[in-house]
């Protein structure tokens, strides 16, 4: 490479530092501020979950505090961490579940734009929760899916039912969803968990002594309006017309 080619070379990674480009200071400046904020909401949900898993209410009160959401995205990227948590180590479901039921109570939710509704912790929990349930059926041949995906997916649609942040509604249209893609086992083993009531899932959900997980506490909530037990399939995609997961009863 010739002197003039590295010189040119130069100048041009020398144009584009912050000082040198056309784009203002102040916009380098709020894109720092804005990762960093993204950055400490993602650390310090992790530390909520940390807490939660340890039974640690009075930390897990405190830092609930500290994060103070304020924007949408916040509420989303909190969402999608407690989510991908319990998806991806579901023996931390029920407790993924129980912090979410706290944040649900103690979080204020997010003003929206005119015309818009407020946006809620719970709500952006199951959009993402939705989401998930959704991707599983891509692909058409049941071979193809990830079988403990689905249980973590039916677990913590179980736990977050026994809670009382799922409804009959929504439990039978997942239900469905897995019979009519050829996962009867799967809408059976969630039948199952919502049908084993105890008397810890009917805890109140603001009480943080009474939602942290216990290992000794058995799964299940009572249910007198969910579906019958089945055992019969056929493949099929997903209706346009679900139920969106966010749907009161």
């Amino acid at each position: 490479m010739s002197s003039s080619q590295v010189g040119d070379q130069a100048s041009m990674v020398h144009m584009n530092t912050p000082e040198h480009s056309s784009i203002p200071k102040e916009v380098f400046h709020r894109a720092r501020a804005k990762d960093a904020r993204i950055q400490d909401v993602e650390l310090k949900t992790l530390a909520l979950i940390e807490n939660t898993l340890e039974g640690n209410a009075s930390s897990l009160e405190e830092s609930i505090a500290q994060v103070k959401p304020t924007k949408k995205r916040e509420l989303e990227l909190m969402a999608q961490i407690i989510v991908s948590r319990a998806l991806n180590e579901a023996h931390h479901c029920k407790a993924c579940v129980s912090l979410a039921c706290v944040l649900h109570a103690m979080l204020p939710s997010i003003p929206a734009a005119r015309h818009m509704k407020a946006e809620s912790f719970m709500h952006a929990l199951l959009d993402v929760f939705q989401t998930e349930f959704e991707k599983l059926f891509g692909s058409p041949s049941t071979t193809q899916r990830n079988e403990k995906r689905i249980r973590a997916i039916v677990q913590f649609a179980g736990h977050l039912y026994c809670h009382r942040l799922l409804g009959n509604g929504v439990v039978s249209q997942i239900v469905q969803d897995l019979v009519d893609n050829g996962e009867s086992a799967f809408a059976n083993e969630l039948l199952w968990f919502v049908g084993t009531a105890t008397n810890s899932c009917n805890s109140d959900c603001g009480n943080l002594g009474t939602v942290l997980e216990d290992p000794n506490d058995s799964d299940g909530a009572s249910s007198e309006s969910v579906s019958q037990p089945v055992n019969s399939h056929h493949d099929g995609e997903l209706s346009p017309n679900r139920k969106h997961f966010c749907t009161d009863e």
